[in-house]
């Protein structure tokens, strides 16, 4: 059995520019909540990511070392 593709922000983001194309368009309305959705998981993505590059400046070399 095959593993789905991983979701990449990337992804999220081309997928919001399709959804966007869509509900600009006459009767796209019914696509915002898929829109708005999409906004979110990408939101949330960039503050996950800001986080983990938070931490990692926090612990400065710290963190280069035990990784090395």
């Amino acid at each position: 059995m095959s593993h789905p593709a991983a979701i990449t922000t990337e992804g999220i983001a081309r997928a919001l520019r399709d959804a966007a194309l869509i509900v600009a368009a006459p009767g796209g309305e019914a696509y915002v909540p898929l829109f708005e959705r999409l906004e979110r998981e990408l939101a949330q993505r960039a503050r996950q990511q800001d986080a983990v590059a938070r931490a990692k400046a926090m612990l400065g070399q710290e963190w280069k070392s035990e990784r090395a």
